[in-house]
């Protein structure tokens, strides 16, 4: 699958999605490429702009730019933001088992947080800039599964630009 050249914006969730979770089990080796993805995640959250889940072997996420990706009064509940929902707003997020996933030359900035990795393995991240994250720049994720913890294995993680601008 190929997506590119594309403006992705105002989404209720993600702007780009792809899985090989059950309900898709063979989108692998995807080309997502000069996209302009932006105010995305404006009412539901545990996404990003970018979103992999699943073995999507092959894909490459390469050349977009992405940002504005922030929490909005839709995600305050009456007393407060929550806090998971805040930091569960991403650029790019490589969630649920991602491998084989290589991120390059990518912009994000203005996000609540830039990159997130959820039990992920065997993904590159390489010449891409995060810049002014809302939260944090780089999360790193694992949860309890079977009866054992899980978390990330494999990753290079080279030559990026992370700035944050007091």
């Amino acid at each position: 699958n190929d997506v590119h050249h594309n403006e992705v914006y105002h989404a209720t969730y993600v702007g780009i999605f792809t899985s090989s979770r059950p309900v898709c089990p063979y989108q692998t080796a995807n080309n997502i490429e000069k996209n302009h993805v932006y105010q995305v995640l404006r009412e539901l959250n545990d996404g990003g702009a970018i979103y992999t889940a699943g073995n999507v072997a092959g894909t490459i996420i390469n050349n977009n730019l992405v940002h504005d990706i922030v929490t909005t009064p839709l995600h305050i509940s009456e007393e407060q933001v929550v806090e998971s929902a805040s930091s569960a707003i991403v650029g790019i997020y490589l969630d649920e088992y991602s491998r084989g996933v290589t991120v390059t030359n990518n912009l994000v900035f203005n996000a609540n947080n830039s990159l997130n990795f959820n039990t992920v393995c065997f993904n590159v991240v390489a010449n891409n800039m995060f810049v002014n994250p809302k939260i944090r720049q780089m999360q790193f994720g694992r949860f309890f599964d079977r009866g054992k913890y899980w978390s990330q294995a494999g990753l290079d993680i080279k030559r990026n630009v992370f700035y944050s601008a007091i």
